[in-house]
């Protein structure tokens, strides 16, 4: 099992993941949590294991046109080298920062001083 993540810092934020010795495309789009709350029946909070699992087969189901693994092959994956769940969360969490960098600020300066009106 190989767990290889490459980060590609192009405009499109995307990045590929190898699971079973296929490589999968991940962007973060509305789209995966679009897929999410198809598959959850709720929307996405990152608390739970079960909800991180459900979005990381989301991101790929939503970016991979030959994306076939079943949720339990996925998971069986998934089990076999945990390394694939870590490494998707670290790309999430970076996704994440990088929208929180490109957010207006509203109430606060970046180094947390109230604005003046």
């Amino acid at each position: 099992m190989n767990s290889d993540m490459e980060v590609n810092n192009s405009e499109v934020s995307q990045s590929t993941c190898v699971i079973n010795g296929r490589e999968y495309l991940m962007k973060y789009s509305l789209r995966i949590f679009m897929v999410f709350e198809s598959i959850a029946g709720c929307s996405f909070e990152s608390a739970s294991l079960k909800n991180m699992i459900i979005l990381f087969y989301s991101t790929l189901y939503a970016n991979n046109d030959s994306f076939s693994m079943s949720f339990n092959e996925f998971v069986d994956a998934l089990d076999e080298d945990p390394g694939i769940l870590e490494s998707f969360k670290v790309w999430l969490e970076n996704e994440a920062d990088k929208r929180k960098l490109l957010s207006p600020q509203k109430e606060e300066d970046i180094d947390g001083s109230k604005k003046k009106p």
